[in-house]
């Protein structure tokens, strides 16, 4: 549950673009059938646990600057029935070592991409073995820690039942690249129909299932500036124009706004807006941030 970072593609530097990042990565765990426990983490069950159960885990990262998350990848043991219908991708801010509700994301994935790993080694276990990837998810985090939560959807009669792969007390080294840091959290849906015995966040060494830690992997690429900009405003009232910013970037950062021939240096607040303004503005128009020109706004000056 530590942070994974990948070096930049070689291929990426020569062509300018953006590499993909490696944030967090526990995949490993599955891959080497080193995995000796699985946490209910789904949205379905019906047809092999009677009825609709909502069960879910979600486990900490950190990310130490502004990130987007493009993908988001977990493991998952199943009775092997038929595949699920959606993903459903939560991410948590960080209260005291806990995720914190109501989630800062919540999304449905429909077109997900899935390997099915039952060829591999059973690794001991009689289940069928998934790896699900929501991909395209351009989930916007400062820096911080966050937890991420996603389960397999099937309400549908024929709905699987999902145990995500997962290490429970690991003895090897602590070393940050394996993905160890706060033990998983664990809790019952809103459904009510669990396992666990209770709706809010609580550790699994709450539940005597040890310092545990599950299979996912995050990846994605490091926030531009230009991802870090929240809203522009731009109003014009007795001949002055004021423009402003919201945003995540940091304090002090100088952002060069455009309005016509005009420009403006703005500089951000320590709560993350800016503001500039233009006199003598007689006539509409529309404001440009220089290094973001798909950051434009247009406006009316009566």
């Amino acid at each position: 549950m530590m942070l994974v970072i990948a070096n930049l593609a070689f291929l990426a530097v020569l062509s300018g673009q953006p590499s993909e990042e490696t944030f967090y990565d526990t995949t490993w765990m599955t891959d080497s059938c080193d995995f000796n426990n699985g946490f209910g983490n789904a949205l379905s069950g019906r047809a092999v646990l009677g009825d609709l159960y909502d069960l879910r885990l979600a486990d900490d990262f950190a990310l130490p600057r502004a990130a987007v998350i493009e993908d988001a990848t977990a493991d998952y043991l199943s009775f092997c029935t038929t595949l699920c219908e959606q993903l459903l991708v939560r991410v948590y801010a960080d209260h005291n070592g806990s995720p914190q509700e109501p989630p800062l994301y919540e999304q449905w994935v429909a077109d997900f991409e899935f390997e099915d790993l039952s060829n591999w080694p059973q690794c001991g276990w009689q289940f069928c073995i998934t790896r699900f990837t929501a991909r395209g998810l351009s989930l916007e985090l400062p820096a911080g820690r966050y937890w991420m939560c996603m389960q397999p959807v099937d309400m549908s009669e024929n709905g699987d039942w999902y145990y995500q792969t997962a290490i429970s007390e690991y003895e090897g080294p602590q070393d940050a690249t394996l993905g160890f840091g706060a033990s998983a959290h664990v809790r019952d849906g809103d459904l009510g129909k669990g396992g666990w015995g209770h709706q809010d966040w609580r550790s699994t060494q709450e539940h005597d299932l040890g310092h545990a830690t599950s299979a996912m992997r995050l990846t994605g690429r490091w926030a531009t500036v230009c991802d870090r900009i929240e809203s522009l405003s731009a109003v014009c009232s007795g001949g002055r124009l004021r423009v402003e910013v919201e945003s995540s970037l940091p304090e002090d950062k100088k952002l060069t706004v455009f309005n016509g021939p005009q420009h403006r240096r703005m500089t951000i607040r320590k709560d993350g807006r800016g503001r500039v303004h233009f006199d003598g503005q007689v006539a509409d128009g529309e404001v440009t941030i220089e290094s973001c020109p798909e950051w434009t706004q247009f406006f009316d000056c009566p």
